[in-house]
């Protein structure tokens, strides 16, 4: 990871609203240039329990899209497919984050009731388990409608 120029600094509280590309850091000072270079780097960078769960959803998103390539983009875990963002996830003070843009979320708005919800945000709690089977179910949708996209 590299530094740069400081950011905001935050006595564990997270990411910084304002920033949202802003890596979560559980130390006190975030860099406007911290970047993981990779998703290894980036799960490490949390406690035990936290890096168990963004274990498990990497692997979920690497089990439903295959042939996707992995990467970091706006400072989090990204999983992109011929070229595009396919998919993102992260960890935050209070919750896990799964990106699966604004279709992969309003395909599945139904089942996803229980969680909190923005355009193309699901959010986890910490504290509670994590639904990968309806995960591995969005990634495929995601990988079906980008590759429909592509074709047309």
């Amino acid at each position: 990871m590299r530094s740069g120029r400081i950011h905001q600094v935050h006595r564990n509280t997270g990411p910084c609203r304002n920033f949202p590309g802003s890596p979560t850091r559980y130390r006190g000072i975030i860099s406007m240039n911290d970047q993981y270079s990779t998703i290894d780097e980036y799960i490490a960078s949390f406690p035990p329990g936290e890096q168990q769960k963004l274990r498990e959803m990497r692997a979920v998103i690497r089990r439903a899209a295959p042939d996707a390539e992995e990467a970091i983009r706006y400072g989090i875990p990204t999983f992109r497919l011929d070229g595009s963002n396919l998919v993102h996830f992260a960890a935050f003070k209070d919750h896990l984050s799964f990106f699966p843009t604004a279709s992969g979320v309003e395909k599945f708005r139904k089942d996803l009731s229980a969680y909190t919800l923005s355009k193309g945000t699901i959010q986890f709690p910490l504290d509670g388990p994590v639904p990968y089977d309806l995960m591995e179910k969005i990634v495929r949708f995601r990988v079906q409608e980008s590759r429909k996209t592509k074709k047309a």
